[in-house]
């Protein structure tokens, strides 16, 4: 896939493929320990065995899914990035495929069930396959310039493609088309980037009573 030039060319948006692995995945875990809503209520961070479980979570996403990142051309580093996969019924889901061996991982994990648990997607919207965003992360000193939102596009515009059949699902291992785009949203940011792209609002759980879990949706 070509990178795109974006924001005057000083950013690219690349495929994130095995070389950058690597670095994709650091900058997730350090941003989803550090300021993601359910790794903060799991007490993640506090756990470097809990750490090497959730990194784990998101190698296994970057390698089985789709996903984007923004690199800064003038350095060269990976300062955002986007984390997709397709699931298929409800009993896909990324918290069975790892294994898990940290308390806190557990309960993280637990929580993650639960939520999913409550509401099931894939019957209520007759999706059999959908597109799921599960990371989405900026670095601190990148932040404010609109990268998260351009790799949520260009995550919606993927999936819309796959869905008209005008990619191959081969390649991402992928048994069926995706219907729609999904995502829980745990920040104000990541909500609004739904919002502007036409995702409804589906159901929300409050996690304290400041803080809640969002699920987002679109059918194509």
């Amino acid at each position: 896939m070509d990178c795109i030039n974006i924001l005057d060319g000083q950013y690219q948006i690349v495929h994130v493929t095995p070389d950058l692995y690597g670095e994709t995945e650091d900058l997730m875990a350090d941003v989803s320990v550090n300021h993601e809503l359910t790794c903060l209520a799991a007490k993640v961070k506090d756990s470097p065995l809990a750490i090497a479980d959730l990194r784990a979570q998101i190698r296994h996403v970057l390698s089985g899914g789709i996903s984007f990142a923004v690199r800064h051309v003038s350095s060269g580093r990976i300062v955002a990035a986007i984390a997709n996969i397709i699931f298929h019924e409800a009993k896909d889901t990324i918290y069975e495929l790892t294994e898990y061996k940290c308390p806190k991982m557990i309960k993280y994990m637990k929580l993650w069930e639960a939520l999913e648990a409550s509401y099931n997607i894939y019957k209520e919207w007759n999706m059999p396959a959908i597109f799921d965003v599960q990371y989405l992360a900026t670095h601190l000193d990148f932040r404010c310039r609109g990268l998260a939102f351009q790799l949520f596009k260009r995550s919606m515009d993927f999936a819309r493609l796959l869905w008209q059949e005008k990619l191959p699902l081969e390649e991402l291992l992928a048994k069926d088309t995706p219907k729609g785009v999904m995502t829980m949203a745990t920040s104000p940011y990541s909500r609004k980037c739904g919002y502007r792209l036409g995702l409804e609002i589906v159901k929300t759980w409050h996690i304290s009573e400041r803080e809640i879990v969002e699920l987002q949706a679109i059918k194509f």
